[in-house]
């Protein structure tokens, strides 16, 4: 037998196969631009490969699936407007807007098809707020009959959990969140404003009048903090404060701002066993704090008096607590905190101005997130945890491309971009 070994040629394929199984890193093209970019939103890792809604001069804007090396547009219609895309029972649910306007649909294998017309005709029912709960999927929507109610999908047809405020007028819930095998919301049921309220096992309850009266304490934040539940709500005594629901009692925590102005807590996250969030105690301004389930404190005053550093983005990534803030003197950058000091990890935009980071993506390589600086303008950039690099300069020099969407995939970070040159397109990159 002439030629090369058998055992060569095979590791020579495998060699090729490896290769071809490889993301590509850089703009992703194979489609037919539409004018001012495809401009990619609602990127999703699904089942291996990203899916996303493009536009292109063809088929308008659209459901598309990337699988690494190529671009496929989800066949079956055009300018189908995906939105919302949430993995439900092995299928991909999301709404899409044809004839009959804007209604919940699934994707199941191939197969792009409406679930259901909420609101016949033309008049869309919206769906908005999806999430799965156990074998359930809730989400609310709009019928002529009811108003945008709660409505809950199971795999057959979606049916109206509750016309919690009667006939044609709406409850708008919103926030919905699942804790302690149940799912939770505001809601307004043209009685009692919009307060808190439980769904579980096909019922409806409302949990608290948080701000007795017509007018509603808003619940908004929920966050689920494995025994308890937490969010910031409205009364007329306290204003806005932090409180929480231990599955049977609601309680304000603190009066953090005593009186009725409130402390406005904001951007509730909780890590590590404990809720980080940004509030203003009425004499240092909007600073970082800490709550245990105990103890409530002010970790830092890192604008210092009255000002604010405003804190916001709160990510964990490798045991520190990473956000945005403003201490005065470097203007808005990137700080840790490791458990026990705050630090800033670098002040990207050096003196006062700001870098503002923010649409932080945390990876097993690094954090990932958006920065501004004066000689790459708005950026994709990456921490480790000491210091800060530029990943590049995806619209070369002082201009930005303004990456949005951060998810990753693989190797890659994916996002959408403008590099001056492609407008607004899908990128990856390492």
């Amino acid at each position: 037998m002439k030629g090369k070994p058998l055992y060569l040629v095979l590791i020579g394929l495998l060699l090729v196969a490896g290769t071809g199984c490889e993301k590509k890193s850089g703009l992703v093209t194979g489609h037919v631009p539409a004018r001012g970019g495809s401009n990619p939103n609602g990127l999703l890792l699904y089942k291996g490969d990203l899916y996303l809604q493009l536009s292109d001069e063809t088929s308008g804007t659209d459901l598309w699936r990337y699988n690494g090396r190529t671009l496929l547009r989800i066949p079956g219609g055009a300018n189908r407007m995906p939105a919302r895309l949430t993995p439900f029972n092995d299928r991909l649910m999301m709404t899409v807007m044809d004839e009959s306007g804007r209604e919940l649909w699934v994707l199941d294998g191939q197969e792009l098809k409406r679930v259901a017309d909420l609101s016949p005709g033309p008049e869309s029912s919206n769906p908005g707020d999806l999430i799965v709960l156990g074998s359930e999927l809730l989400f609310r929507a709009k019928d002529p009959g009811h108003g945008i109610e709660l409505w809950r999908y199971a795999g057959v047809e979606p049916l109206l959990v509750a016309d919690l405020n009667p006939g044609p007028g709406s409850a708008n819930p919103y926030g919905i969140t699942a804790f302690k095998g149940a799912a939770y919301f505001a809601a307004d049921d043209n009685s009692v404003g919009y307060e808190l309220w439980r769904y579980k096992e096909g019922a409806v309850t409302l949990v608290a009048d948080l701000n007795p009266g017509p007018a509603g304490g808003r619940p908004t934040e929920l966050v689920d903090g494995g025994d308890r539940l937490y969010f910031w709500a409205y009364d007329s005594e306290h204003g806005t404060e932090l409180w929480q629901f231990d599955g049977q009692n609601t309680r304000m925590v603190a009066d953090l701002n005593p009186g009725s102005e409130g402390a406005n807590p904001r951007g509730l996250t909780f890590w590590e066993g404990r809720l980080y969030f940004s509030a203003n105690d009425g004499e240092t301004g909007n600073e970082l704090w800490r709550y245990d389930g105990t103890k409530l404190e002010r970790l830092a005053d890192l604008y210092p008096g009255a000002a604010s550093a405003m804190p916001a983005g709160f990510t964990g990534y490798k045991g520190a607590l990473y956000f945005a803030a403003d201490d005065g003197r470097h203007g808005n950058e990137l700080w840790r905190y490791d458990g026990t000091n705050i630090t800033l990890v670098q002040d990207i935009n050096p003196g006062r101005a700001d870098s503002e980071p923010m649409g932080f993506l945390v990876t097993d390589k690094a954090l990932y997130f958006v920065a501004t600086d004066e000689i790459s303008g708005r950026e994709l950039w990456r921490t480790e945890g000491d210091g800060a690099v530029l990943v590049q300069d995806v619209n070369p020099g002082p201009a930005s491309s303004v990456p949005t969407e951060l998810t990753a995939y693989d190797s890659l970070i994916c996002f959408g971009a403008n590099d001056g040159t492609h407008n607004r397109e899908l990128w990856c990159l390492e």
